[in-house]
């Protein structure tokens, strides 16, 4: 036999015999079968010392002790970052409801419909296994972490388990009632961001293609940091007036962070990077479904964006269908806030084809701060001025006066002879369940084959 295929044989028999030996867990030094120690960090909502341990059994924990129920739930939406629901009347198994973007399970792959099926308390540490496809993995935080939820903390996991749940409470009533502002000489009167803030929630949905690296704001940031510390400035605002704060970025895929405080904010950015398309139609009208689906509270969505949408058909759709469903004026309002001069106020307007009523100022629903504006006043008093505006014509006694959106003018558009089957009502963009905005890579690959084809910037 050649001295090449005998040489080819020993490697061979060296890597079987590497192989076949154990694998040895890193946090307990037992043997076991094809397990894995993973340590990883945990930033979202809280930095929690952590482990990750996978194994390819999906057996079920032994020993699983009982304990309070509402400390258990608490501990896997404030430490874990997901929300359960008990399929039955025992705690296992559960069904896992919703996957926090940024949060341990997410980063680590477990998807809406995983179901947790093992707990268990030992030598300090709380352990969760998780039914993935088959396949268990195992999460592990300190139970000292546990018993560190006050009361009030857990009243305040229980009420946004609720608001998750698949059948929400009835609204108490009043719930959805507009703040009545100060009167000054018998007027309304508003004299800050957080005032026009009070009773509102806010969701920020921030562009994150990859043109947001483009060093053009002031003091030669890129358009990315500039945005941060404009988002963490709303934030702020928010937060003083005790409102529910989301956050979004979106390219050609989309991240959604629920209960975001102000100090989350340079976190967030500093995790996720700019990158790929502009595909905003999805992630919006998701915020239109979650808000009309219970009204809590009004809503003011701030759309942070350098250029014109990939997909203005869907973008149209989602505003045309939101307008619809308002009950009165200044129920919703949403707000292009232009990064950049790539794109100005009234191109983005002639693309969306807006009529009937036209800005927030006399009841419609959406409105355009220019980049121009943005630098001049800073994005947190310009935005005061526009939504003092909105809050000054709320009236609940009154229909909306939201104009409708259409993409273009009525017949075929003009479409790229690559992807003809690309209608209005179509949108190029697809998300699976999951809360985090996660899809396959074969739809990821054709959205942004879809976005690159329909550019228009």
């Amino acid at each position: 036999m050649p001295l090449k295929y005998r040489l080819e044989k020993i490697v061979l028999v060296l890597l079987l015999v590497l192989l076949s030996i154990p694998v040895t867990s890193a946090k307990d030094g037992q043997q076991g079968s094809h397990v894995e120690s993973v340590p990883f960090e945990v930033s979202h909502p809280e930095p929690i010392p952590a482990q990750l341990v996978k194994t390819g059994t999906g057996a079920e924990l032994k020993g699983r002790v009982q304990r309070d129920e509402e400390a258990v739930f608490a501990a896997l939406n404030a430490g874990m970052g997901i929300v359960v629901k008990k399929e039955g009347k025992d705690l296992l198994p559960a069904r896992i409801t919703t996957v926090y973007a940024g949060s341990p399970m997410a980063r680590r792959g477990v998807a809406v419909g995983d179901r947790l099926i093992g707990e268990v308390a030992d030598k300090g540490l709380y352990t969760i296994t998780v039914d993935h496809n088959g396949q268990g993995m195992r999460f592990s935080i300190q139970t000292s972490e546990i018993e560190a939820y006050s009361q009030a903390a857990k009243e305040k996991l229980a009420a946004a388990l609720n608001a998750s749940a698949a059948n929400p409470q009835p609204l108490k009533s009043g719930a959805n009632q507009a703040a009545l502002p100060a009167l000054v000489n018998g007027k309304k009167h508003f004299s800050s961001l957080k005032d026009v803030f009070e009773n509102h929630d806010l969701v920020m949905i921030i562009d994150r293609s990859g043109s947001m690296t483009a060093r053009d704001c002031p003091g030669r940031l890129s358009r990315w940091d500039w945005c941060c510390s404009q988002a963490r400035d709303l934030a702020d605002a928010a937060a003083q007036a005790a409102s529910t704060i989301t956050t979004v970025f979106f390219n050609h895929e989309y991240y959604r962070f629920d209960r975001v405080r102000p100090q989350d904010i340079p976190v967030l950015f500093s995790q996720y990077q700019p990158s790929g398309g502009t595909i905003l139609g999805q992630p919006l009208s998701e915020q239109f479904d979650d808000y009309f689906r219970v009204r809590a509270k009004p809503l003011i969505i701030a759309i942070v964006t350098d250029g014109m949408p990939n997909d203005p058909f869907a973008v149209a759709e989602a505003l045309d269908e939101a307008t619809c469903r308002l009950r009165y004026a200044g129920e919703v309002t949403v707000t292009f806030l232009l990064i950049s001069d790539q794109v100005d106020e009234e191109s983005l307007r002639t693309k969306l084809q807006e009529r009937m009523g036209g800005s927030v100022k006399n009841g419609g629903m959406v409105d355009v701060i220019p980049f121009d504006t943005l630098v001049t006043k800073g994005v947190k008093q310009a935005f005061f001025e526009e939504l003092r505006d909105v809050r000054l014509a709320t009236d609940r006694t009154k229909p909306s006066k939201a104009g409708q959106f259409q993409a273009f003018t009525p017949g075929k558009p003009q479409l790229s002879p690559n992807y003809p089957s690309m209608q209005p009502g179509n949108s190029s963009y697809s998300a699976d369940p999951v809360r985090a905005g996660l899809h396959s890579a074969v739809q990821e690959r054709s959205d942004l084959e879809r976005a690159l084809l329909n550019k228009y910037h």
